[in-house]
């Protein structure tokens, strides 16, 4: 449950535009669950915001790889 909570306030604040929050929270969410898909998302999306493009590449990457279907 505190996977699904850390990864659901990361998506409050990155509509928040509060995106360090947002990375702290999604980061957070995959210490518990590593390929949580939405949290690698929204983790990618603050990492993008912050300027740390090299996570927020590797991220996206590691959610086509676990499902090479997703658009």
């Amino acid at each position: 449950m505190r996977m699904t909570v850390l990864s659901n306030r990361a998506q409050a604040y990155i509509k928040l535009k509060s995106y360090q929050k947002a990375f702290d929270d999604a980061t957070s969410a995959l210490e518990y669950s590593p390929n949580h898909i939405k949290s690698l998302g929204r983790r990618g999306t603050a990492a993008y915001y912050l300027r740390k493009f090299k996570i927020a590449l590797e991220d996206f990457k590691s959610i086509f790889v676990l499902e090479p279907t997703n658009n």
